[in-house]
């Protein structure tokens, strides 16, 4: 069930596009996790869930907790959108305005998850380069009448504990819906152990979600939804060139955030208008008291940032086979910390967009979209996409997309300075221009038997100004001059992503089915060299059995190889990563129609890898779990 990577043809999609539709139409590539698939997998790092899918890969700086890098297709964090219940994640402060939530995010209490692949920001504005990943916690108002409840608890290896309570209630016109978790590890040491580091790495994440709509009448529903999540983790500082024990309990890192969303929706003769402002606030802390690095300085920082946002959209299908969108948006991002030029800065985006989906027949749909947003640092930005689906028989769809993006540089990137470990200071660069994108992709999806899918992509996105960590004194070298110290800097040229994805669910008889995905990814910088930590060959293979006797097993491989952890460039050969081979098996037993008991084992064979160098991964691991719904 954790490498189920392809969708129903009748799946509804939500994220993309202004209105949703059916997964056969929208014409880019998209993967649905529902509720069952969540909960199936136990309470495990979401971004562990999500390198099982097809064009989406995962770094991690050590244990559960500590930081984990998604990509897709390649391109990294700063180029994806993630959204919360409709409200945008993405650090305000971050170094390239990424989510930094992932290393703590479990699947406990998730209702669902889309993950969006290819230049969005027709549809998502700035960040949505390459993707979208939009995650549901509470209720949509569709749910049935009555009241729905889940309960888990996972305990195992590395004294981790997770739980998680989720209820929907909905009575006549008004639904609620609350979730509950929290999870926490001893961990393991994030400096990798095999090098002689010993000290662990712990790590505890608290998450609690809240949302109501109400309908006032048939025309007229109201609603808000908010979360607050606390995290806390350990990390390792670095020592000359690489991760290392430091003081116990020394070098530590945590989060707040709080967002909020309240939203209405009016459905006239016509047109449906739906009105929204969403609010993000969110603290970041990083101290390490003491440093074993002779280079390095005690340091203790604090980034404070938020974001607001309101939206007006309005939607008719009044014309016959067409789907006419259109709205407006405003948001203000602002960021304040020590070592932020004026101590605290702010940019605000303004915008104004329409879409257009056109049933040319009933067999053919084609997607318009168009954005023109203006920055207040960078002027305006135009961002179109037009995508296509051709339902050539019953069983056999293909869809093709070409879309433009774009990303502005974040507060930190521009205007911060801050320590990032080993002695070095970041330094933001003022004259750092916006990425710009253009992607490309054409697939075919085609049913099988038995409600079996088989699922090709052929992708290419090619990103202008690409911009890069750079830090000389490290040796990380990149293709362009390197300056004093740690910055960001656009790489003058395209850099360019392109690949395959491929994903099948095969039914093999009644009680058993082979599913996977594969991705072929080359990543280039503009000087046609390698991108750091971008493998080129990513497999996930799984196995679901129904065994009898109330028994039922989900075994998952993963293999990962050909990667570089520091690229190949003009300045040297760079550094090769592991290559890796990882299965992870769970084993579940019904105790009645609404519970289940069950034992995880993760790095069944014990391999020993890295994702990124010298970072420590976990050994083999067990974990006991029971979950209900009820």
């Amino acid at each position: 069930a954790q490498a189920q990577s392809v969708f129903d043809l009748d799946e509804i999609v939500f994220s993309a596009g202004l209105t949703e539709q059916e997964a056969a139409r929208v014409g880019v590539s998209v993967d649905v996790i529902t509720e069952d698939e969540l909960a199936e997998a136990g309470d495990i790092p979401l971004a562990e869930y999500l390198a099982t899918l097809p064009g989406v890969s995962v770094t991690r700086n050590g244990p559960p907790g500590s930081n984990a890098i998604v990509r897709i297709r390649g391109a990294g964090q700063g180029l994806i959108a993630v959204l919360i219940d409709g409200i945008a994640v993405n650090d305000p402060t971050g170094t390239n305005g990424q989510f930094a939530g992932f290393g703590g995010l479990t699947t406990g209490a998730l209702r669902r998850v889309e993950v969006l692949r290819g230049s969005q920001s027709a549809i998502y504005g700035s960040g949505a380069v390459n993707g979208v990943i939009a995650i549901t916690t509470v209720a949509n108002g569709t749910e049935p009448e009555g009241t729905m409840q889940s309960f888990g608890l996972e305990g195992g290896s590395y004294q981790t504990l997770s739980t998680d309570y989720g209820l929907i209630q909905r009575q006549g016109p008004l639904t609620l819906s609350f979730g509950l978790t929290h999870w926490q590890s001893g961990g393991f040491s994030a400096a990798d152990e095999d090098a002689g580091n010993t000290e662990t790495d712990s790590a505890r994440t608290s998450r609690l979600s809240f949302g109501a709509i109400y309908d006032f009448s048939p025309d007229i529903t109201i609603g808000a939804n908010a979360f607050f999540q606390t995290a806390e983790a350990d990390f390792d500082e670095f020592v000359g060139l690489g991760p290392a024990d430091g003081t116990p309990g020394d070098e530590t890192g945590g989060d707040e955030t709080f967002g909020f969303r309240l939203f209405g929706e009016y459905r006239g003769t016509n047109w449906t208008h739906k009105l929204s402002g969403t609010f993000l606030e969110l603290e970041r802390r990083l101290s390490s008291v003491t440093v074993a690095d002779p280079n390095s300085t005690p340091f203790a920082s604090v980034f404070n940032g938020d974001r607001r946002a309101v939206q007006y959209l309005a939607t008719s299908d009044a014309i016959t086979n067409t789907n006419l969108s259109f709205g407006l948006d405003w948001q203000e991002e602002r960021g304040s910390f020590t070592g932020l030029t004026g101590g605290t800065r702010s940019i605000s985006v303004s915008g104004a967009f329409g879409e257009a989906i056109i049933a040319v027949n009933p067999n053919i749909d084609i997607f318009t979209s168009l954005r023109h947003q203006e920055n207040s640092a960078f002027g305006g930005i135009t961002t179109g996409r037009l995508a296509f689906s051709y339902r050539a028989s019953e069983t056999t769809t293909l869809r093709g997309a070409v879309a433009n993006g774009y990303r502005a540089p974040a507060l930190s990137e521009l205007y911060g300075t801050f320590p990032v470990g080993g002695g070095q200071v970041f330094t933001g660069n003022a004259n750092l221009q916006p990425e710009n994108s253009v992607s490309y992709e054409l697939g075919i999806d085609r049913k099988l038997a038995g409600e079996g899918m088989l699922s090709a992509t052929l992708f290419q996105l090619e990103v202008d100004n690409f911009i890069q960590y750079q830090d000389c004194t490290r040796a990380n070298v990149a293709p362009f001059a390197c300056i004093t110290g740690a910055t960001n800097a656009n790489i003058v040229g395209v850099s360019r992503f392109q690949g395959l994805e491929l994903s099948a669910s095969l039914p093999i008889s009644q009680s058993l089915t082979v599913s996977g995905a594969y991705t072929y990814t080359d990543a280039r910088s503009a000087t046609n060299d390698r991108i750091a930590r971008v493998p080129m060959h990513d497999l996930a293979l799984a196995l679901d059995a129904e065994l009898g006797g109330n028994w039922s097993n989900s075994t998952t491989l993963r293999r990962v190889y050909d990667i570089f952890d520091r690229a190949p460039s003009a300045f040297g050969p760079g550094t090769r990563g592991d290559d890796y081979t990882t299965v992870d098996t769970t084993f579940s037993y019904a105790l009645n129609d609404s519970s289940e008991a069950y034992l995880r084992v993760e790095n069944l064979f014990d391999e020993e890898y890295q994702t990124i160098n010298g970072f420590g991964t976990s050994d083999r691991a067990f974990y006991l779990g029971l979950r209900s719904r009820f």
